[in-house]
């Protein structure tokens, strides 16, 4: 714009404004790009009594220059927003501003902190700046020079002695360190997990995301990240993402080889077809929610009094945790082999044997949501159980009609994980594989009862972990590389399954 440009709806008549119901007020607005007015520029409202139309420069990132000076009038308003993570700028030659109307500035999704020059030139008339935005984590402080400062609580922010603030940060500001975060969201509570992500959030690189240029130690660089909301909401999305780790790596593959292997005991009473095909289902509830769902297919063949079942089994899997900033969801094909037998001593005393050999590929992914922008992560890992069972069971018939067969004994689990290296930037993990050997012991009762050639069952019991020689499974975080540690997926479990 070669002159000056009166940004106003007063260049409307009072009568045509009455006639319309309203005035083409003057809004300016600069998303990114580039605007340099050569003459004055002049920010005034217009006024009919009826209706009164503000006029505004609004700045959402880029530049705005303004070479004969600006005057900004009562009722008009020069706003500042950020883009892509950043404030634009006015830069006022001439007299400067002569500022009688308000000055703003939208702190919410910024990535800078420190000493941000917004308005450069003289300043005359109100220079204060009105600051939104940010959360119960960040503190802002508006100075007479046209800039603002913005730190986490607990730093001492004070203005230039003289004008000239920095972009991104000045030396009379250090920036945020991560102790003061990790003190603002946890206090002094112990959550080793939960700080390292917060860690690994706010100091590691972030891909596809524009950072400050902070690169003093521990000095926070995703501010735009760690201060977008209050510090209770930010420790949910923290401790959300870790148990939603937890389930994707930990209980997911567990879990669902549990559900496809057939917990029914061998029995002689019944009357198997040589080839059986069943389907089964079962559900996940609590933190997580999901399903298992697949089928059976079963060789039967009595071999000198033992009684030999060989297994072919496929399952699908899907587990997910969702709140409102996160969301975790891991699924997979599972895959089952094995062989079990029985062996009646007697009437009563029976033994129960199998070798299992389960396989699980899972794929997993988990969102951070913050108020400007989605963080993601993507993964994938294979799971293989090979387990052995040996059960002692006592088998007594009531009436006639209904068997109650309670048994105890131990089972064998050598797992083995492959390794993980996820993909994204909602705090990528990574793991080496892992090798681990389980002994349990299982107590339980089945309840059967069988007529022609169907039967009821229900099989309840309670399982707990005697040996784990992996009693933690390690993990690293982010760009940093912040240490995660599991502990054993379970010390216990009960299980209830029924079939016909």
């Amino acid at each position: 714009m070669n002159n000056g440009y009166f940004n106003s709806g007063n260049g409307n008549k009072p009568e045509l404004c009455a006639q319309l119901g309203t005035c083409g007020n003057g809004k300016i607005v600069n998303e990114g790009g580039s605007i340099t007015i050569e003459g004055k520029l002049t920010n005034e409202s217009f006024d009919d009594n009826k209706n009164k139309t503000n006029s505004s420069l609004s700045i959402q990132g880029g530049s705005v220059v303004v070479k004969g000076g600006m005057e900004n009038k009562t009722n008009s308003i020069i706003e500042f927003t950020q883009s892509g993570g950043t404030f634009g700028k006015l830069e006022v030659g001439g007299s400067g501003l002569q500022n009688n109307g308000e000055i703003k500035a939208d702190i919410t999704g910024i990535n800078q902190q420190g000493n941000l020059q917004l308005i450069t030139g003289n300043i005359s008339g109100n220079t204060n700046i009105a600051i939104n935005g940010g959360s119960n984590m960040t503190q802002t402080l508006s100075c007479p020079d046209g800039s603002i400062i913005v730190g986490m609580v607990g730093q001492n922010l004070t203005c230039p002695s003289t004008g000239g603030g920095g972009s991104g940060g000045g030396s009379s500001n250090p920036p945020a360190k991560v102790e003061q975060l990790e003190k603002l969201v946890y206090g002094n509570s112990a959550s080793a997990n939960g700080r390292a992500l917060l860690r690994s959030l706010a100091l590691g690189d972030i891909i596809g995301v524009s950072t400050t240029r902070f690169r003093m130690a521990k000095a926070i660089k995703n501010f735009f990240a760690v201060s977008s909301y209050n510090s209770n909401i930010m420790r949910g999305i923290l401790d959300d993402t870790d148990k939603g780790i937890r389930m994707s790596y930990l209980s997911l593959p567990n879990a669902s080889l549990d559900a496809m292997r057939d917990r029914e005991l061998l029995s002689f009473h019944k009357d198997y077809e040589p080839y059986e095909f069943s389907t089964f289902a079962s559900g996940f509830l609590g933190e997580s929610k999901g399903y298992t769902f697949g089928f059976h297919i079963n060789h039967y063949k009595e071999v000198y009094e033992h009684l030999l079942r060989f297994e072919l089994d496929y399952g699908y899997s899907s587990l997910h945790k969702r709140d409102d900033c996160h969301k975790a969801s891991s699924k997979g094909d599972l895959f089952g082999v094995g062989i079990s037998q029985h062996y009646e001593f007697d009437d009563r005393l029976s033994t129960n044997n199998r070798i299992y050999l389960g396989v699980g590929l899972f794929d997993t992914s988990r969102t951070m949501i913050f108020p400007a922008f989605n963080l993601n992560s993507t993964g994938d890992y294979n799971f293989y159980q090979l387990s052995m069972q040996n059960l002692l069971n006592y088998n007594y018939v009531y009436n006639n009609t209904l068997n109650i067969k309670p048994y105890v004994g131990l089972e064998h689990f050598y797992n083995h994980r492959s390794k993980i290296a996820e993909n994204g930037n909602a705090v990528p993990l990574e793991s080496e594989s892992l090798n681990a050997y389980n002994l349990d012991v299982v107590g339980g009762v089945e309840f059967s009862t069988y007529f022609e050639k169907n039967y009821l069952k229900l099989n309840t019991g309670l399982q707990g972990a005697i040996i784990n020689t992996e009693d933690y499974q390690h993990f690293l975080a982010g760009t940093t590389k912040e240490p995660l540690r599991y502990k054993a997926p379970y010390t216990y479990k009960f299980f209830i399954n029924t079939g016909s």
